[in-house]
């Protein structure tokens, strides 16, 4: 009996482990809810194109657009960011094919990895969505499916499945 309880907790905590390194990309991805270690450090965008229009309160990023801030690298074809009139951000959209992000988290442990076709940060209520193919992983742990969200309020996760495809977890046991 205490082996069957003591296996159960280690797959949820294993599971609980996967759902945070999930939500350290969405903690990650805007530069507001960086990790300690990265949001001190300056945001570096490089692209082959940008418009700016404060007036309109929106820039746009195209062309191999690479954003980096600390440890965090974010890869994409096109970034727009859409700011409110106080010059608040609003939102963050990048898409490619994929959008690549990568980031080293605190602890020394492996690098979180994720993918997906569009990934949106929606700052008015604090939601992250990687949208079609959407993969995030961290060493052999993974969760893929056609679209992910995570709230970065309540911690929150959901995922959905497409029209091939099925929300998938790949769990590593613990060593």
């Amino acid at each position: 009996m205490y082996r069957k309880q003591h296996n159960l907790l280690m797959i949820l905590s294993k599971q609980f482990t996967l759902f945070i390194f999930s939500g350290l990309l969405a903690l990650a991805s805007s530069s507001v809810f960086a990790l300690a270690t990265d949001r001190e450090k300056p945001i570096n965008i490089e692209a082959d194109k940008a418009t700016i229009d404060d007036v309109k309160g929106i820039a746009i990023y195209e062309g191999n657009v690479v954003i980096t801030q600390g440890t965090i690298k974010i890869k994409a074809a096109k970034v727009t960011l859409t700011y409110t009139k106080k010059q608040d951000l609003k939102q963050v959209v990048a898409v490619g094919n994929p959008v690549r992000f990568q980031q080293t988290p605190d602890g020394k442990k492996p690098d979180v990895h994720a993918r997906a076709q569009r990934i949106e940060y929606q700052a008015n209520n604090d939601t992250l969505h990687l949208v079609t193919e959407a993969e995030v992983w961290q060493a052999k742990d993974k969760f893929s499916g056609h679209r992910i969200r995570y709230n970065t309020k309540n911690g929150l996760i959901q995922a959905d499945k497409g029209k091939k495809e099925r929300v998938k977890a790949v769990i590593t046991p613990a060593r």
